[in-house]
């Protein structure tokens, strides 16, 4: 894979930005999952793969992403004993400090 195929597409950020809005409950733009994903090369180049939809292994990447940058936490995986409602009240609390909104896009 050359560098140039390692950068998502504007539709793979779309793509990206709306499958962290989902799993967040945030309002994330293209603009904001770029500069998420800028920190994350991981995710990064796994969302440059996808095709029309987040499968398991990238979205766990972005979740591990967004997690990381709001939190400096991993995502939470089935079986942490992590309460996911108390964890997204956190993470959404840390974005609202930093201008991000919550809702829908």
């Amino acid at each position: 894979m050359s560098f140039r195929e390692r950068i998502p597409s504007s539709k793979q950020y779309l793509i990206a930005a709306k499958f962290l809005s989902e799993i967040t409950g945030l309002r994330i733009s293209v603009g904001q999952a770029k500069k998420i994903l800028a920190q994350y090369p991981g995710a990064l180049r796994k969302t440059a793969e996808v095709e029309e939809h987040v499968d398991t292994v990238v979205g766990d990447e972005l979740a591990f992403a967004v997690a990381q940058f709001f939190l400096q936490a991993p995502w939470p995986n089935y079986g942490d004993q992590v309460d996911i409602s108390t964890f997204l009240h956190f993470l959404r609390k840390e974005a609202m400090e930093l201008g991000y909104e919550i809702g829908s896009r």
